[in-house]
C-alpha cells in the first residue's frame, strides 16, 4: 500500500465502528483519491476528537456537579426522610416538571408534596418569566436603587429623611443626624433584610458614628420609624405589611397581604431574616390563626410577645389599601410589587416597593390549611381579557 494510504487500518476500524461515516469516505476516495480522502478524514478525526474532548469535558462536570450536590443533600436527609440520591431525583423532577430550584423544594416542602399539589405552587421559574411579562425593565432602576425609589414616592412615605452614603461628607451626615436617636442604615445592593441595621445616635460620639458608617458598603440612611403603639406591642422592631399587587389589564389585583413580625432580638422583620409571618384578610386586615418562619414553624401565638395570632388586626386598614391603589400608578409601567408598609399612629407609611418581591412568603402564609400554591390566581388574571 502506497504512502498516501497510511490511515487504512484507521480508515478500516471506522468501518466497523460508523458505518455512515465510513460511506461517506468511501465515495470521496473513488471519485477524488486517497489524497484528498486522507485530508477529508483528517479533518474529520479533529472535529470528532474535539466534540468528545468536549463530550467529555461536560460529562466531569455534570460529574463534579451531582458529587457536589449529593454531599449537599447528604445534610437534608434526616429533614427530608430520604436518600441524598432521592433527593437528587426528586429535585431534578421539580426542576424540569415545575421550574423549581431547590430553594423552592425546601421552602415550599415540595418534598413532603405530591405532584398535583406541586403544580399550583409559584417556583422561581415562573416568577422570573412572570416579571419579565410584566415589569417593564426600564422603569426597574426606580425600584432597585433605594435612593430614587425614596425620591419618587416620597409623599408616600411619611415625608422621612433618607440619604444615600455614597461620597456623604461629614457635614452632610452631622446634618442629617441631628436631633435623631437612631436610623436605619440599608445595603444598596443587598436585598431580604439583609445587612440592614439600626443606628444608634443617642450619646455617642457622631464624628466616630459616621466613620464606623462610611466603612459600611454603599448604602442609604432612613429615618427611623415609630410605629403604633398597637404594631408596637407585637414586637419592639417595625412590623410592617407585605401586600403584593399585580396591576393588569388596567386593574389592580391585590395578590396578597402579609403580616411580618420580628422576634424579639431582631431589628428587622424580615421573613427571611428569622421572622414570623401571617395572612391577612385583604378586605379586613384580621389576621388568620397561624403564623409561620421561614423554617416552617407554625405559632398560633407569637413566640415572644405571647400574643395570639388570631386576634391581631391591623390598625389603619382601609387606608393601607388606599396608600397602595395610589401607589401603583406612580410607576405603573411596573405592574408586580411587593409593598412593604409601616403603620404609625398617624396612619400607613409606605417603607420601600419591592419589583422583585418575594414568591414564598405569600404561598407559605396562605396555603398553609390547602397546601397549595397561588399560580392559578396568576393564570386567571393573566389570562382575563
Amino acid at each position: 500500500m502506497s504512502k498516501d494510504n497510511k490511515d487504512y487500518e484507521t480508515i478500516e476500524r471506522l468501518k466497523k465502528e460508523n458505518e455512515a461515516l465510513w460511506n461517506e469516505l468511501q465515495e470521496i476516495k473513488n471519485s477524488k483519491g486517497y489524497k484528498v480522502l486522507d485530508k477529508v478524514y483528517r479533518s474529520k478525526l479533529y472535529q470528532g476528537t474535539q466534540n468528545r474532548m468536549q463530550t467529555s469535558k461536560k460529562r466531569k462536570e455534570e460529574s463534579k456537579k451531582r458529587r457536589e450536590l449529593m454531599k449537599t443533600y447528604k445534610k437534608y436527609e434526616s429533614k427530608f426522610h430520604m436518600s441524598a440520591k432521592e433527593i437528587y431525583e426528586d429535585v431534578k423532577k421539580c426542576e424540569e416538571l415545575y421550574g423549581a430550584s431547590f430553594e423552592d423544594y425546601e421552602l415550599l416542602r415540595f418534598y413532603e408534596l405530591p405532584d398535583e399539589k406541586r403544580k399550583t405552587y409559584v417556583t422561581e421559574k415562573y416568577w422570573r418569566d412572570l416579571i419579565a411579562k410584566v415589569n417593564d425593565m426600564k422603569y426597574d432602576h426606580y425600584f432597585i436603587r433605594k435612593i430614587e425609589f425614596y425620591e419618587k414616592f416620597k409623599k408616600f412615605m411619611g415625608n422621612r429623611d433618607c440619604i444615600s452614603t455614597k461620597d456623604l461628607t461629614k457635614e452632610e451626615f452631622l446634618k442629617f443626624a441631628k436631633g435623631k436617636e437612631k436610623i436605619v442604615y440599608k445595603p444598596a445592593a443587598l436585598a431580604r433584610g439583609i445587612g440592614v441595621h439600626i443606628v444608634h445616635l443617642k450619646n455617642r460620639d457622631l464624628d466616630q458614628v459616621y466613620q464606623e458608617i462610611m466603612k459600611e458598603q454603599e448604602g442609604i440612611l432612613d429615618e427611623y420609624i415609630e410605629q403604633h403603639p398597637y404594631m408596637k406591642k407585637l414586637s419592639p422592631a417595625v412590623n410592617t405589611v407585605r401586600v403584593t399587587t399585580l396591576f393588569y389589564h388596567n386593574k389592580l389585583h391585590i395578590i396578597s397581604a402579609t403580616l411580618r413580625m420580628a422576634l424579639e432580638s431582631q431589628e428587622v422583620d424580615n421573613f427571611d431574616t428569622g421572622g414570623v409571618a401571617v395572612a391577612l384578610n385583604q378586605k379586613t386586615g384580621k389576621a388568620k390563626p397561624v403564623a409561620i418562619t421561614r423554617d416552617s414553624y407554625c405559632c398560633k401565638v407569637h413566640p415572644k410577645s405571647h400574643i395570639k395570632i388570631a386576634n391581631i388586626q391591623i390598625p389603619y386598614w382601609k387606608e393601607i389599601l388606599k396608600l397602595i391603589q395610589e401607589c401603583t400608578q406612580v410607576v405603573p409601567e411596573i405592574r408586580y410589587v411587593g409593598w412593604d408598609v409601616a403603620i404609625t399612629k398617624d396612619g400607613p407609611i409606605l417603607v420601600e416597593g419591592n419589583s422583585w418581591g418575594s414568591w414564598h412568603i405569600y404561598q407559605l402564609t396562605e396555603g398553609l390549611e390547602t397546601k397549595e400554591g397561588l399560580k392559578n390566581k396568576f393564570e386567571s388574571i393573566l389570562n382575563d381579557k
